[in-house]
């Protein structure tokens, strides 16, 4: 029995492992596909609508699907890291007028504009809707298996920070799941009412074994302070300075 449960143990913390590690692959992957099923649907009842208003055939010329999971690549939906679901929905919204807008001036050339026109629009907003409800449900599953949140350390133990802490467990639909907080100043006794533990200082954090992906400063002067000191650590994370709580919406919205 020891034996087995050793076996298990050691299974469970290899799964852990991979999964932390392809955690950013595993979310793009998943808004990727779910974008991919709703736009072929999109497409394939815009041109059902195309051909039962005019007398082209089915296969009126369009961009294909893959074009549209490029735009939103580029649009920078598919980070694996955040954004808020505000800004998601303007990336999304962006991406698609872009999508509609080259699908019309490509069928323009052969197709009478009032029928295109209808198909644009009903084309527009059957990917807006779609593609948006199906990333709320595909959200909702990763953020209970606990993979939508990058790994996030927050550096200094300071009462914003405290703050900081405290709304992004309680909304982690923002994308930033922190782990831990990281001393700027070691010699210093880190607050007993933070609300997740010490996981290093700026010299020596776990941020190899948390696989810390963003580290969010609360000031100018400890950022500084660490990249002064030329941490080799940072060169893997994503840098965020928030000085104040309330930039967090201007920074993801």
């Amino acid at each position: 029995p020891t034996n087995r449960n050793r076996d298990e143990s050691d299974w469970h913390q290899h799964a852990e492992a991979l999964r932390k590690r392809f955690r950013r692959l595993i979310v793009v992957g998943s808004l990727v596909i779910g974008d991919l099923v709703t736009g072929l649907v999109a497409l394939t009842v815009s041109k059902l609508g195309l051909s039962l208003l005019s007398d082209l055939p089915i296969e009126a010329q369009q961009l294909p699907v893959t074009v549209l999971i490029l735009i939103f690549f580029c649009v920078r939906l598919y980070t694996g890291c955040g954004p808020s679901p505000y800004e998601r929905f303007r990336l999304r919204t962006i991406g698609i007028l872009c999508f509609v807008v080259l699908n019309l001036l490509i069928a323009l050339s052969s197709t009478k504009l009032g029928p295109l026109l209808v198909m644009s629009f009903l084309q527009g907003v059957l990917l807006l809707v779609s593609g948006h409800y199906t990333e709320l449900l595909i959200r909702a599953v990763l953020i209970r298996l606990d993979l939508w949140g990058a790994p996030t350390a927050l550096v200094g133990c300071n009462c914003h920070n405290k703050r900081l802490a405290h709304l992004l467990l309680q909304q982690p639909a923002l994308g930033l799941n922190p782990v831990g907080f990281v001393t700027v100043y070691p010699e210093l006794s880190p607050d007993p009412t933070v609300p997740l533990s010490v996981i290093g200082t700026s010299r020596h954090p776990l941020a190899a074994q948390s696989r810390i992906e963003v580290a969010i400063f609360s000031s100018a002067e400890d950022l500084a302070k660490v990249t002064g000191d030329n941490q080799e650590w940072m060169s893997s994370c994503e840098v965020l300075l928030l000085e104040d709580v309330h930039d967090l919406q201007s920074l993801w919205l």
